[in-house]
């Protein structure tokens, strides 16, 4: 979902504001958008907030169990800072009551507008996440359903075991820290044009293929699933989420009707060892 789109599908947030119910893309009129989840109830009875601000290509994170407050806007004040012009010095906050999270509009000009994001199908289907688009896997366990993600050319598959998540491509396996966002790009430094003027960006995880963007995709992991922020790549991200029982073979998925192998000898042991 693109943040221009915002102003034609939802009507303005106002200063009462709106709960946030499940991952929801916010957008701050036109320009700019962070993304917001809330988790699980935790031990001491707070169900935290997670909010991702992608803000020229500058993802910050704010996990949030005791603060009852996030704001939004220009003004380095802010929780999260967007260097957009055409948002508000004070756009919009996040807040708790008792443990609702809501979103409001505090004044702004241009206006804050929220959708959910779409969640992919477990129906086997491959889902296409334009460039720029906002996507949301509610589940990666690996015993109910295969996750297969393709970026450019490169094929490889979301899993997770014993709760703990994983980007499999390539025979590798890149750990996906709970929380987290996770740049994932061609080089180390990230040298699109939106970097310049503030410095190169770093990826954590890096795939060399000349098919995939110095900064292609970011994989956010929360505890019911992960959040994908396609990152304006050229080619965009493919996901497939195929259910267990409905499986006939695994090993080979069509995208674009090209037949792809998702697995190397090294990845078939690995999937093996997890009881595959």
């Amino acid at each position: 979902m693109r943040p221009e789109d915002f102003p034609y599908n939802k009507e303005r947030i106002g200063a009462n504001g709106e709960a946030i119910k499940g991952p929801s893309v916010i957008a701050l009129g036109s320009g700019d958008f962070v993304v917001a989840a809330v988790g699980n109830v935790n031990p001491a009875g707070v169900r935290p907030l997670h909010v991702f601000g992608d803000h020229g290509r500058e993802l910050s994170l704010i996990t949030s169990y005791l603060q009852k407050k996030v704001t939004i806007g220009r003004a380095d004040s802010n929780n999260v800072v967007s260097p957009i012009r055409s948002v508000s010095f004070r756009h919009a906050e996040i807040t708790r009551e008792q443990n609702e999270w809501r979103v409001s509009d505090i004044g702004s000009l241009n206006g804050t507008f929220m959708e959910e994001i779409e969640v992919i199908p477990a129906d086997g289907e491959v889902v296409h996440i334009p460039r720029g688009e906002v996507r949301f896997i509610p589940s990666l366990d690996s015993e109910d359903v295969d996750v297969d993600i393709q970026l450019g050319s490169v094929n490889g598959k979301l899993v997770e075991h014993e709760g703990d998540k994983f980007l499999t491509v390539n025979g590798k396996n890149y750990p996906l820290i709970l929380n987290m966002p996770h740049h994932v790009g061609r080089s180390k430094i990230q040298s699109s044009e939106k970097d310049i003027d503030r410095g190169k960006k770093r990826n954590n995880i890096i795939i060399v293929d000349e098919s995939i963007d110095d900064s292609h995709v970011i994989l956010i992991p929360l505890s019911e699933g992960v959040i994908i922020l396609d990152q304006d790549s050229r080619e965009g991200t493919r996901v497939k989420v195929t259910p267990h029982d409905t499986v006939e073979s695994r090993d080979v998925f069509t995208v674009d009707k090209h037949e792809i192998a998702t697995m190397d000898e090294e990845s078939a042991r690995w999937w093996k060892e997890l009881g595959k």
